[in-house]
């Protein structure tokens, strides 16, 4: 009866001891997987996701001629983004300016005028994005539209809602496990239609009002997953 008692309690014990062998090298197979999975860097080239940017920086009108000349004035744009591939990139941003520029004076036609203006931006463009681990070159292109707002009425300029292409060329870099990104951008904006009436090019003694953007901005941006 002894032995029966003492064989049956082996034969728990065996079975316990298999139940928990068999328990923990799932336990560990589980905590070797998971680990392995923590050690795979995910970051927001691994899939599409949404972007969304806030920057800073300064705007200048490049004139055509002699006629326009900009100085450089303060810029602030909002921007979202997402991930159409791995170096892909669909983007729209708003920006706002303002600025001093140089312009014909209409009446004495001697001096030059110096007014204060701005001009707000919507612009959908694509960017590029080079491979590389810390810092990403990067170019894009897109279309947009421009609005010049607060111009000094005894210019006599007047500049309608018209259409923009911009070009840029930048450098991104990383931070926080590829959360936020840090770049520094150069825009060049071709601008259409900036060009006067006749009657106020009579005005001004000028042939052709000519003038161009760029741009130098700091943005950061959030890539969310």
């Amino acid at each position: 009866m002894r032995n029966n008692l003492n064989y049956l309690g082996h034969s728990k014990l065996k079975a316990s001891l298999v139940k928990y062998i068999f328990f923990s090298l799932i336990l560990c197979l589980g905590c070797a997987h998971a680990f392995e999975l923590t050690k795979q860097k995910t970051t927001y080239l691994d899939r599409p996701n949404l972007t969304l940017g806030i920057g800073f920086g300064s705007t200048q009108l490049v004139a055509g001629g002699d006629d326009i000349k900009g100085k450089h004035g303060i810029s602030f744009r909002v921007m979202a983004g997402h991930h159409l591939s791995k170096n892909l990139i669909a983007e729209v941003f708003y920006q706002v300016s303002g600025f001093r520029f140089y312009s014909p004076d209409p009446v004495s036609g001697a001096e030059p005028l110096l007014t204060r203006a701005g001009i707000s931006e919507q612009v959908i463009r694509a960017s590029y994005v080079f491979d590389k681990k810390r810092f990403q070159p990067y170019i894009s292109a897109g279309i947009g539209g421009y609005h010049f707002f607060g111009e000094d009425a005894q210019t006599a300029l007047a500049f309608p809602f018209s259409f923009e292409v911009p070009v840029s060329v930048g450098l991104r870099s990383f931070y926080a496990k590829d959360r936020f990104s840090f770049d520094i951008e150069f825009m060049y904006r071709f601008l259409l239609g900036e060009n006067q009436e006749q009657d106020v090019l009579n005005l001004l003694n000028v042939d052709e009002i000519s003038f161009n953007a760029i741009s130098i901005m700091g943005i950061f941006t959030f890539h969310t997953f």
